[in-house]
Formats: structure tokens, C-alpha cells, sequence
């Protein structure tokens, strides 16, 4: 996230500095935004970008609020989000440094497919050997084939998703079977231990704080947030490439 402002949020104050109505002013930001996300979020099938701008807001070099939405975006090359959704609200910035001074607040909401869930954890846990994942209100079920002991059997873990950290997301098990027959508890403490953190997102392009994780029928939903309200760090956001 700290990319993503250095790089079109002093291009928005100097084109709220020429003089540009609202609505001009508007389509300029989204337009320096769109081709950048890309590089700073990943791959997406699609991206927009919707800015909101007042007069007062502008007369205080401020932006109002900013909305990126990002559709089968494949976040940081390797977490896969059927929708994406950044949310910055009251933006303010230095006009003469062009830095970013504060963001009252910053939300994050991500839909992750039951597939996509399952195409991750199938590349992220091959030993495990996933076939199947079953996504139910808040409750999810994996079913994989993992080997202990040089035995390979048909496990079911039964749980939920918990967030285990500022990032990252832990699977937590009620119960396991193996071939069918409830397994010991040293067993469904191996299986958490494969698994476990089921996803973890330090590694996105953003400090991202994660505020909870629900689970819907077919599909996990993450909200998380970046508090910004009371000032950034010195120099963040001053190097946007305000040629756009």
C-alpha cells in the first residue's frame, strides 16, 4: 500500500493544484491510478478505479474517498481474490511536499472462491495431496490424502478459519478422520501443522491488518484495514510519477 500511494497520490495534488473541476479532476486521478495496479497489487482480469472528489474537499487538498476494485486479481502473483475492493477515505495531502499527510481510514475486502481456495492450498500443501474443499457458513471442510508415518490415508478435517496474527489466517480443527474413524489428537495436531497458517499475507504490498474472516457458502470473505488517521511515516507517498 505504501507503493500504491507514493506512486499516484502526488500526481492527484498536481492535478488538483491546475485548477481542474470536480469531475475532470476525478477522471484524471482514476486515469493515473488504473495502469499501475498491475504492478502494485498483480494480475487481475479487470480493474477500475472510482474517485470522489468535492470542491471543499479539493480547497483543502483533499481527496474525498478512492475505490479500486480488482475482479480475479491474483494478488501479489500467488493469492488468488475473485473480488478485490480498496477503500481510502479522506485523503489529505501536503501540496508542497506532495505527501500523503493523513488517511482517516483505509478498508480492505477480499472474496476468495471455494476453487480458489483449493487451487492455493493444492500448490501451497502438494504432501498433503488436497482433492476437495467444502465452504459452508462458517464452516469449512478439507479432504486430502497426506502420508504420516509412510501411510497414506483419506483424511477429513473438520473447522474453521482464525485469524492467528496482524496477516495471517490459521485453520482450526473440531475434528479429523482418517479412513472414516475419528483420529487421535496427535494425529489432528499433525494435520494443523501441515496446514497451518492456512494463508499468510505479509508478503502483500501493503501492512495489512486483518479484522476478520468470514465464511460463507462456496467462499471465505477477509476485511482487513490500514489506519493512516493519525500521520505516516516521513516521505510516504512523495514520489508518485505525476507525468500521468
Amino acid at each position: 500500500m505504501r507503493k500504491l500511494f507514493r506512486l499516484f497520490l502526488p500526481a492527484i495534488i498536481a492535478i488538483i493544484l491546475s485548477g481542474c473541476g470536480t469531475g475532470s479532476v476525478n477522471r484524471k486521478i482514476e486515469k493515473a491510478v488504473l495502469p499501475k495496479l498491475p504492478e502494485l497489487i498483480g494480475p487481475a482480469e479487470h480493474y477500475s478505479v472510482k474517485a470522489d472528489s468535492s470542491i471543499s474537499g479539493l480547497a483543502n487538498n483533499k481527496v474525498d474517498s478512492l475505490k479500486i476494485t480488482g475482479v480475479n486479481a491474483l494478488v501479489a502473483g500467488k493469492y488468488p481474490v475473485q473480488d478485490l475492493n480498496i477503500y481510502m477515505d479522506d485523503v489529505k495531502i501536503d501540496p508542497e511536499t506532495r505527501a500523503i499527510k493523513r488517511v482517516k481510514s483505509t478498508r480492505i475486502e477480499a472474496v476468495i472462491s471455494e476453487q480458489q481456495l483449493l487451487d492455493y492450498l493444492q500448490k501451497k500443501h502438494p504432501a498433503y495431496r488436497i482433492s476437495d474443499i467444502s465452504i459452508g457458513a462458517d464452516r469449512i471442510t478439507i479432504i486430502g490424502k497426506p502420508e504420516y508415518l509412510g501411510v497414506s490415508a483419506n483424511v477429513e478435517a473438520f473447522g474453521k478459519l482464525q485469524i492467528s496474527g496482524p496477516a495471517k489466517i490459521d485453520f482450526l480443527a473440531s475434528r479429523v478422520k482418517v479412513g472414516g474413524v475419528p483420529a487421535p489428537d496427535l494425529l489432528v495436531q499433525q494435520a494443523l501443522r501441515v496446514l497451518n497458517p492456512v494463508l499468510n499475507l505479509e508478503d502483500w504490498k501493503f501492512p495489512i491488518q486483518l479484522n476478520s474472516v468470514n465464511l460463507l457458502p462456496g467462499k471465505v470473505i477477509l476485511n482487513a484495514a490500514l489506519n493512516l488517521e493519525n500521520g505516516v511515516p516521513e516521505n510516504f507517498g512523495s514520489e508518485l510519477n505525476s507525468r500521468n
